[in-house]
């Protein structure tokens, strides 16, 4: 199932929609997850490698265009990846106490 999640930036004269949507990487055991943050539904903006190695967290982000990095976006896409991994992890464990 793919799941994704809207950040909607408003200023003054528009307002810019993003999704941010997650696939699998790696085998189907791993915890590796491939987020990448898409303006409009389709053009790529930023992509968040995460990997879990060593009971480590390990992330990288890599910006598409090199020459137009929006930190902003980052930290909101970084926020929104947390908030899905609560989520998923939740459902994982069924809610049992």
């Amino acid at each position: 199932m793919k799941k994704s999640y809207k950040i909607i930036l408003k200023n003054n004269t528009s307002s810019l929609q993003y999704w941010l949507k997650t696939e699998k990487a790696g085998k189907w055991y791993a915890a590796d997850r491939s987020y990448t943050l898409c303006e409009n539904s389709e053009t790529p903006i930023l992509t968040i490698h995460y990997a879990l190695k060593k009971w480590k967290e390990s992330m990288e982000a890599e910006f598409i265009d090199k020459d137009t990095t929006n930190y902003v976006l980052l930290i909101c896409a970084l926020f929104v990846m947390r908030i899905q991994q609560s989520a998923e992890n939740a459902a994982a464990s069924g809610g049992f106490a």
